[in-house]
């Protein structure tokens, strides 16, 4: 049974994943592998009588042919320069590239292992190596590749440079989606009938819309510009129960939820939680040649509505960490709001800390760990001379956020909000701000990890 683009996504190896494969079938890694080949998966398979995942993968052969291969999934691995989500022990995931991934021998009772060195990205354009990387905390990320906007037939009506600064011309990041999940409400504007965990649409959806045609880049194949998915970050998801009763909104309490905004975007909205670590809000603007134009504007008002939503559920606690919140489903979504050249990620997000639609990016705080608890430190960061230096050369200000600094927080660990009237102020107030943390720490025993 063959899967669709879309189904793979749940998998380890979606379609679109390069990969390596052929390595050798005993538990002994201390041989090298009889042939290695690097290919791209084409598609995935489910074996009815094995009840295994077969992937068919094609590689150059070197001679201009394309070779297709039947690989069992427990025989790939991923590939040099593969884009990957590195997740951690303390349930923050990385983005990283794969470097190496090397067999390694076990015991006798067990099969042989791959583990995989990767540079992972940490602050600006900083970066490390780490090594003894498990497979299962690798997660393939699509890097996105916008397509032209002569490709959008419907959007030659509205030329990009007409747009506003916080327009999603993209849909977010790829998160993995699952092929089932339970029902507990459905929109009583869907006509599709399907089970959701909660659902949210336009009255006007149709099942016979007609999506614009775009050329998409390899690596970013079956997202289209109609669509965009969030992730809950997960030092939100401690109270999972309420935060998705918050989402999917009461009738009865008179409190809106995902159904509404949809209904007011034209968009058709689903809340899944796929796993204990995963709670993803995904998000789908109806397409048709009459509305293709208002695509980008009905993303920037669904996330900005879902941002204001989730703030409400900080908002209960008064908790410092509504800024970070604001930046992280931002940082998500790709469009005009994220530009590609900002070196620290800036973002034109709304500021919950003044109510404004400013350009921001997070600055993470050193700490040192004093009785088994950590102390951040930024103190020197509330200096007159550095606030009024940021204020005066960019126009930048700073908002520090922890128990010691007068905003507390005890959803997230604290950190620094700079915020400025565009992206390259943000950039460099950023830069001065890392600058200031690291004249500190060379003098200080605190780090940053």
């Amino acid at each position: 049974m063959k899967l669709t683009a879309e189904q793979t996504e749940d998998l380890p190896f979606p379609v679109g994943c390069p990969v390596w494969y052929g390595f050798s079938e005993g538990k002994d890694g201390g041989g090298a592998p009889q042939l290695l080949k690097e290919g791209v998966v084409d598609s995935v398979s489910f074996d009815v009588i094995s009840k295994d995942m077969v992937y068919v993968v094609t590689y150059d052969d070197g001679k201009g042919t394309k070779v297709v291969d039947d690989v069992p999934e427990k025989n790939l691995a991923y590939a040099a320069n593969c884009p990957v989500t590195i997740s951690s022990h303390d349930k923050e995931s990385a983005e990283g590239t794969v470097l190496l991934c090397e067999p390694v021998a076990q015991s006798n009772e067990e099969p042989r292992k791959l583990l995989y060195t990767a540079m992972v990205s940490t602050e600006g354009c900083r970066a490390r190596y780490e090594s003894g990387i498990e497979r299962g905390r690798l997660k393939f990320r699509r890097v996105a590749k916008l397509a032209p906007p002569e490709n959008v037939v419907a959007q030659k009506e509205q030329p990009a440079a007409n747009l506003p600064a916080d327009s999603s011309l993209v849909g977010g990041e790829v998160v993995p989606s699952s092929i089932t999940c339970d029902s507990v409400t459905k929109s009583s504007h869907s006509k599709e009938g399907s089970k959701r965990e909660a659902s949210g649409g336009s009255s006007q959806a149709s099942n016979t819309a007609k999506k614009p045609r775009v050329e998409s880049g390899p690596s970013f194949t079956h997202h289209h510009q109609n669509e965009m998915s969030i992730s809950i970050p997960p030092w939100l998801q401690r109270h999972r129960g309420n935060l998705f009763g918050l989402l999917i909104g009461s009738r009865k309490e008179n409190r809106p939820g995902v159904n509404q905004i949809g209904q007011e975007t034209e968009c058709t909205i689903h809340v899944k939680r796929d796993n204990p670590q995963s709670m993803v809000i995904q998000v789908k603007a109806m397409c048709t040649e009459a509305t293709a134009s208002k695509v980008p504007r009905n993303l920037r008002l669904a996330r900005l509505k879902i941002t204001d939503l989730l703030l409400q559920y900080l908002d209960l606690d008064r908790d410092g960490a509504k800024g970070r919140l604001s930046y992280d489903i931002s940082v998500q979504c790709r469009g005009a709001h994220r530009p590609n050249n900002s070196k620290n990620r800036a973002v034109n997000a709304k500021n919950p800390f003044n109510g404004r639609i400013e350009w921001m990016t997070v600055v993470e705080l050193p700490y040192e760990v004093y009785k088994d608890r950590r102390e951040y430190h930024g103190s020197y960061l509330q200096d007159r001379r550095f606030l009024d230096h940021i204020r005066t050369n960019k126009g930048c200000s700073i908002t520090l956020v922890g128990d010691e600094f007068g905003i507390p927080t005890r959803r997230c660990k604290p950190y620094v909000l700079v915020t400025a009237a565009s992206w390259e102020g943000v950039d460099w107030g950023a830069n001065a701000v890392k600058s200031e943390n690291r004249r500190h720490m060379d003098k200080c025993v605190c780090r940053l990890r």
